[in-house]
Parts: C-alpha cells; sequence; structure tokens
C-alpha cells in the first residue's frame, strides 16, 4: 500500500469530498487506494463486556444493541465488532455502528475520486491506533486524550490492553474540556481496582495546553506526555494494526472475492493459451513427419533411377 495508500481523516462527507478534490495532480495519479477514518456523531463507538455469553452469540447481541442505540432497522446500519478478550465466563471488546446511509455517501465519494476503499473506521480508534504504533503500550494503565478538529476528545483509558472507558466527549471551552476530562477519569478510577495512571497522553488540537497539563497532573498526581497527532495518517497506511474493526468489511471482502475469480480467470486463460500453443506446435510437427514419411519412398526410387549404370538401362531397352 505505502505511497499507493491515501489516509484521510474525515468529519462528513462533505469534508472528505473537499480533501479528495484538494490534491495534486500527482497524487490523484499515484494514489489508487484510501483508508477513512471518519469522525462524526453519527459513528458510535462502544465497548462491551457480556458475561455468561458463548462468543458465537456476541454479533447477534450487539446488533440489538446497536438498533436500539441509533434507533434504525439492522438493514439500514454499518456494523463491525471485534473480541478483546475471552475468559470463558464473559466476553469483552469494542463495537461500532453507523447509519448505512453515511458510509454509502462516503463511498460514492471515493468512487467518483476513482479510488478503492480498504477500510472505513471510527477516527477514535485510528488514533489509538497510532498511539500503539508509536509508543508500544509500555504503561499498564494508561489514558489517551485525542483532541479532535471538530470540538471532540476522544478519550480512552485502557489497562493491559482492556478497555476500561472510552467516550468521544464534546466541548466548546477549556474549562468545559477540562470538566469533561475530570469527571470521566474520576469515574473510570471509581470503577476499577487500580486507582492510578501510569501515563496520561495528549494529542491533537490541545486548548490551553501549559495550562491543561498543569491541571491534569495536580488532579491525578501522574505525568502527562504529548504525542503529535501527525502520526495518525501513518497509522492509516500500515497493513496491521490493533484494531480490526471496519464498516466496509463485506464491501473489501467482496472485492477480494472478484479480485480473485478474475486472478483465476487470467491464469486459466494464460494456461489454456500455453496448451493451445503445444497443442499446435505438436500438430505442425506431427503433420512434418508425416509429409517426410509420404516423400521418403519417391525420394529412394528418385535415387535408385539416378544411380542405374548405362549398361543396365541398354539391357532393358534391347528387352
Amino acid at each position: 500500500m505505502d505511497k499507493h495508500t491515501l489516509a484521510v481523516a474525515a468529519t462528513s462527507p462533505d469534508d472528505l469530498a473537499f480533501r479528495l478534490t484538494d490534491r495534486t495532480d500527482e497524487e490523484k495519479k499515484r494514489q489508487r487506494y484510501i483508508n477513512l477514518a471518519i469522525c462524526s456523531p453519527e459513528v458510535l463507538v462502544q465497548p462491551f463486556n457480556i458475561p455468561g455469553i458463548k462468543v458465537r452469540d456476541v454479533r447477534d447481541r450487539l446488533q440489538l444493541v446497536s438498533v436500539e442505540l441509533l434507533n434504525l432497522p439492522a438493514d439500514q446500519l454499518a456494523f463491525d465488532y471485534q473480541i478483546l478478550s475471552s475468559d470463558g465466563d464473559r466476553v469483552s471488546g469494542l463495537f461500532v455502528c453507523a447509519p448505512k446511509s453515511l458510509i454509502t455517501e462516503c463511498l460514492q465519494i471515493i468512487r467518483q475520486a476513482r479510488l478503492q476503499p480498504l477500510k472505513i473506521a471510527p477516527y477514535i480508534l485510528s488514533s489509538i491506533d497510532a498511539f500503539y504504533q508509536q509508543n508500544e503500550a509500555q504503561s499498564q494503565r494508561f489514558c489517551l486524550l485525542d483532541f479532535t478538529r471538530n470540538g471532540y476528545i476522544n478519550l480512552a483509558v485502557i489497562h493491559q490492553q482492556r478497555f476500561e472507558l472510552l467516550r468521544k466527549v464534546p466541548y466548546e471551552s477549556f474549562e468545559e474540556a477540562l470538566l469533561e476530562i475530570n469527571r470521566s477519569l474520576r469515574s473510570a478510577c471509581a470503577k476499577s481496582s487500580v486507582k492510578k495512571f501510569d501515563r496520561i497522553y495528549l494529542s491533537g488540537l490541545i486548548p490551553q495546553q501549559a495550562r491543561l497539563i498543569a491541571e491534569i497532573e495536580e488532579q491525578f498526581e501522574t505525568k502527562t506526555l504529548v504525542k503529535s497527532e501527525a502520526s495518525i495518517s501513518e497509522i492509516s497506511r500500515a497493513q496491521q494494526s490493533f484494531f480490526s474493526i471496519n464498516l466496509i468489511r463485506e464491501q473489501v471482502v467482496c472485492a477480494r472475492e472478484r479480485s480473485r475469480i478474475a486472478l483465476g480467470f487470467n491464469i486459466l486463460l494464460a494456461m489454456l493459451f500455453g496448451v493451445s500453443l503445444y497443442c499446435g506446435m505438436r500438430i505442425r510437427q506431427q503433420s512434418a513427419d508425416i509429409q517426410k514419411m509420404a516423400t521418403e519412398p519417391l525420394e529412394q526410387s528418385a535415387r535408385y533411377v539416378m544411380n542405374e549404370s548405362p549398361e543396365d538401362m541398354r539391357g532393358v531397352q534391347s528387352l
């Protein structure tokens, strides 16, 4: 994928259309595929932790929850989920749901730009993916606060690769952002057996960065590190990531199946061409052999006549 894959973070179909249009001619020629990280309030990301359920029943349970959350029929939902742990008596992970109309509109814009979609995932998961790629998740329990362009905080509390909290928090001012962060982190600590964070990471468009860091470090007695937002586009290009969630998984699978069928058909055509070429060569060789066998007696007779002596010829004439 690398240079042929475009990674885009968009807040809406209109924003996506603008970003695809705002490319250089060289980029349009080079880029063939796209990974989209979508940051929209219509796309819901929820952790789940279900006791007493079999893995094969998880999908149906989560789809019912998605129908209730979005108040849409199941056939009008784009849905995917990922199981992160299964301990026998409970299954936990993440699921994502969005109106299918939103995803369909994004796909239409992508195809109009002559790109092939590989993945559409929530922006919050892309940002966490970026964090894992950069930091290798050294901390046992940490918090990630990612400030997006359209006034949201992607907030995740992760303990040993399990999500204790995952929220998309809207805010309009610094004071509101600080209040929501304090509430969310205190709630996560109250519900967990571990009451402190090893690290709190910040990324994105951070308002009043120095003041925010000072407030968080004082409230939660931990160190705060700032990470770059630019790496999110890089993780979107990666072939492997922490999250496998993809809202167009079925379309991508169908496209891959069509590609495999086309490849198999081309291989079959090549094999048939090779067989027909071989058969043609064999037929021509056999035809040449038959022609040679037919002309050999005539050539031998001609050589015999040419080799007769004059005396023998006179004897024949006298008779």
